[in-house]
């Protein structure tokens, strides 16, 4: 972030930005083999939804769309948000309040990450035991999808996975990344 006092070419005085939303290169490269393999299966999780999509927009142009692709898409849609969210929240790209926060004082710094570890462990913690339990269940009753006719606990397990990777992601990024958890004292990312 910029220093208040800092001028731009012209001479006036240049705004601070509220928050940087976006980690930087350096650090998605530092990530680790763990959250490689999550990025691998983003980009593929992605990749296959643009295909399947193109799949369903050209059937609906030739007028013979294909039942299975809406159901597909929506599939690879929810299985990538919650990839997605645990990598965001191993990246510290989670929302939070950190223009305040790297105003305050050290201890308001301080308690806010512990308050962020906290509030992601409680809250994972428990969406973990829920679709576990849940996976659980569609296992016994062998639940299927209707158009794909896939088993419903594979389409469920990356919610659980999501889940479980968004807690180590957290505990990670605020403990045991120590330039991260730097820059997220002085309010240059997000978390």
């Amino acid at each position: 972030m910029r220093d208040r006092n800092d001028d731009s070419p012209d001479g006036k005085p240049l705004e601070e930005p509220l928050i940087a939303v976006l980690p930087d290169a350096d650090q998605l490269k530092k990530s680790g083999a763990l959250w490689r393999v999550v990025e691998v299966l983003l980009a593929i999780g992605l990749l296959g939804m643009l295909v399947v999509l193109m799949i369903q927009i050209i059937g609906r142009f030739t007028g013979s769309s294909a039942a299975w692709t809406e159901e597909a898409a929506r599939f690879l849609f929810m299985d990538g948000v919650f990839l997605g969210l645990a990598a965001g929240f191993r990246a510290a790209v989670h929302p939070r309040v950190s223009y305040f926060v790297a105003k305050g004082p050290r201890w308001l710094k301080d308690f806010s990450l512990h308050a962020t570890v906290v509030c992601a462990v409680t809250f994972f913690g428990v969406l973990s035991w829920t679709s576990f339990e849940l996976i659980l269940q569609q296992i016994r009753t062998n639940e299927t999808s209707p158009a794909l006719a896939l088993s419903l606990w594979i389409i469920t397990v990356p919610l659980g996975v999501g889940a479980v990777l968004s807690l180590l992601g957290t505990i990670q990024s605020v403990y045991f990344d120590k330039d991260l958890r730097h820059r997220m004292l002085q309010g240059e990312v997000i978390a």
